[in-house]
């Protein structure tokens, strides 16, 4: 082992004096060089960059990991004694009103700077780690939750800590260079070895329909915001640094625009006011329901390729989510179809799972995977009692799969996962489309977010051509940033954070004056016209043979 090997793996070696740019007073220009032995990559530059903007300015006022267009780093190999090293040059742009604090104190010192460095990026890989080992989410046994409120980031003082319930507890193991493991935070659930793996216990929600349910203020949605914000790496002092999710947020979005989309699996048989009736096939609309934007939500959410709908019952269109026996019997045409009734196809068809924070509806226990249940912020594990309580009510009833009276439907077709291209482009303003991103659960409350969509899309508009798959190109380019600098996509606007490609997607989806390119689709089954009435014949004549056997067994 070398001498560098006892030495932390980031360290500071330059510092340069601040400078300003073109015009007196403008703008302080940092420049300072951090070496390594190992080989930089994204998560890496983006946890160097985030750290050093909050060492010496005021930097991010959300505790996200991202990469800002204020700074940017860049690294070159080179070779020191035996062995090679890296060498990575961070520039900060800080604006004339946030002075950069210098440090005081000699290299290799600098107030601190070295081991906050160290830590973010051990802390980040760790947060990466666990999220590809997941398939859903996890939450680390000891997390804080809670938030003091009013929108604020900060986690509140003396809540519950996080506790996976028992039925549920998983160890997962990350490997870490073995010489960050010593900056890793000291966590009861976190157990490293001095080889690199590192061990974290906690709540491992498995695939399928999950749903959160309990008493109101006991935690629910708590649990499920902390999931949405699981996509990001995040700060020290976060409370919820290892809670991971790479899902996405669907709600209610009262009248949002949607062009051209294939709503067809959720509605059918439109009525409009010129008295003709519209298929969901394509649907266009500038002003959408509740129930139409929620469904366009999920289709559109398909195209990006989640992995993960996470849905809250509070904000969402009631007849979307559900529709209960005497309400269809009332009202017997239905436009329509409600996620409860598909939610089971897109998880068999699509490999999508749900988490679903539920409160009012309990025919929800029928399609359920597993349930969780929060009772004074303490999680419970009630999947067991939820499927005793679906057989009870549905006891005597015609019941579908052996389970349940809930139809649970086929998923009737395979999108193409990716983003459809653009046909045209017409009049559209920056103003509304950041006040619609204000509503997307998706786009998780950091307004440096929202800036990075709106500056994304402008760049996508302005500096690309209409050609095929040009929107899937720019997202990955984006995403790796390959072939392209997030200062030259952000321009002037110091402040706009890098978004996740669902989130530069979203945005592109809701710029009004876009027509976007019809879907493409390809049937699941494979089946022919004559196959599918055949089979769906089959399955009601299975339906009413049970319904005989129930009036025989119950006179």
């Amino acid at each position: 082992m070398s001498s560098r090997a006892s030495s932390p793996p980031f360290r500071v070696v330059e510092v340069d004096q601040p400078n300003s740019l073109a015009l007196p007073s403008t703008d302080h220009i940092l420049n300072f060089t951090v070496t390594s032995e190992l080989e930089p990559n994204s998560i890496i530059l983006e946890a160097l960059l985030d750290c050093s903007a909050r060492h010496f300015s005021k930097g991010p006022a959300h505790p996200f990991v991202l990469n800002w267009s204020g700074g940017e780093a860049s690294y070159s190999k080179g070779f020191e004694g035996d062995g090679s090293v890296w060498s990575v040059k961070i520039s900060l742009n800080c604006p004339m009103n946030c002075p950069p604090a210098l440090p005081s104190g000699p290299p290799p010192s600098f107030n601190g700077l070295e081991k906050s460095l160290n830590e973010q990026v051990a802390s980040c890989l760790l947060q990466s780690g666990l999220r590809k080992a997941v398939e859903v989410a996890f939450v680390m046994n000891g997390s804080v939750l809670p938030r003091k409120g009013g929108g604020s980031h900060e986690p509140m003082e003396e809540a519950v800590p996080f506790s996976s319930p028992p039925s549920l507890e998983k160890t997962l193991t990350v490997s870490l260079p073995p010489s960050l493991v010593q900056f890793l935070p000291s966590k009861p659930s976190i157990i490293a070895s001095k080889s690199g793996d590192v061990k974290v216990t906690g709540l491992e929600v498995p695939p399928g329909v999950t749903l959160i349910v309990g008493s109101g203020y006991h935690g629910k949605s708590t649990l499920l915001r902390a999931l949405m914000s699981g996509c990001y790496n995040k700060v020290a002092g976060d409370g919820r640094e290892f809670v991971v999710c790479d899902g996405f947020g669907v709600r209610s979005e009262d009248g949002r625009g949607v062009s051209r989309l294939d709503l067809s699996p959720f509605v059918k048989d439109l009525p409009t006011s010129g008295g003709e009736r519209m298929t969901g096939e394509e649907f266009s609309t500038g002003e959408a329901s509740g129930s139409t934007s929620m469904a366009s939500n999920v289709m559109e959410g398909i195209e990006m390729g989640v992995k993960t709908f996470l849905v809250d019952e509070d904000t969402s269109a009631a007849n979307f989510m559900a529709r209960d026996g005497r309400m269809r019997a009332l009202v017997d045409e239905e436009s329509i179809t409600p996620l409860l009734y598909r939610v089971n196809g897109i998880r068999n068809s699509l490999r999508i799972s749900t988490v679903l924070v539920l409160g009012g509806n309990g025919d929800w226990l029928d399609v359920a995977d597993t349930t969780l249940m929060m009772k004074n912020y303490n999680c419970l594990d009630v999947s067991e009692k939820a499927r005793s309580i679906s057989r009870t009510f549905s006891h005597g009833h015609v019941q579908y799969g052996g389970r349940g009276v809930v139809h649970r439907l086929d998923w009737p077709f395979q999108k193409v996962r990716r983003i459809r291209d653009i046909e045209e482009i017409g009049d559209g303003s920056d103003a509304r489309l950041t006040e619609d991103l204000t509503r997307v659960e998706g786009v998780f409350g950091a307004d440096a977010i929202k800036r990075g969509c709106v500056a994304c899309v402008n760049y996508l508009l302005r500096k690309e051509s209409l050609a095929e798959n040009v929107v899937e190109g720019f997202l990955e380019r984006v995403e790796k940033l390959e072939g392209v600098r997030w200062r030259d996509i952000a321009g002037d606007d110091f402040f706009a954070s890098r978004p996740r490609r669902e989130e530069i997607a979203a945005a592109l989806l809701r710029r009004r004056g876009l027509r976007m390119a019809v879907d493409v689709r390809q049937v699941v089954t494979g089946e022919t016209e004559e196959e599918k009435k055949k089979r769906e014949r089959e399955a009601m004549l299975q339906v009413w043979e049970k319904r005989r056997k129930t009036k025989n067994n119950n006179p």
